[in-house]
């Protein structure tokens, strides 16, 4: 039997909604309430987001050179990007974006937020994340 860290929990949230309030509302609230309630118990959670489908628009920061480039985007990310920063801060939240949605999509690294690791596909992320026991949530 492996030995275990009980105070430490592991979440993946696999993000391709293309819904602004789904994120803000459904992703972020949960990360922060669960973190916080552990917190209170001495306990720990890691939680990694990765990103693909339509979710990409949320974390370009240079929109204007992205596909993304339209006012209910740009409104969005007004709102998200000081929310998403907070969670990379403060809950230390990893964010991976595919590498092959980007390529599909002609996002370039240079566009996306410093914080979003973008060197694999969502489905390697993902058996990375499962495999050193991160419990799979899906967010579609």
């Amino acid at each position: 039997m492996y030995a275990t860290d009980h105070n430490i929990h592991k979440a993946v949230f696999d993000l391709t909604s293309e819904n602004a309030k789904v994120l803000k509302d459904k992703v972020v609230w949960n990360i922060r309430m669960i973190s916080d309630k552990m917190k209170d118990q001495n306990k720990t959670l890691k939680s990694i987001i990765v990103i693909s489908g339509d979710a990409y628009k949320f974390f370009i920061k240079d929109l204007k050179n992205s596909p993304y480039n339209t006012i209910d985007v740009i409104a969005a990310q007004q709102k998200l990007e000081p929310i998403l920063s907070d969670l990379q801060k403060n809950y230390d939240v990893q964010f991976h974006m595919c590498s092959a949605g980007m390529k599909k999509r002609n996002i370039t690294p240079a566009t996306l937020y410093t914080y979003i690791e973008h060197k694999k596909n969502k489905v390697h992320y993902l058996i990375e994340a499962q495999n050193n026991g991160f419990a799979y949530i899906p967010f579609h």
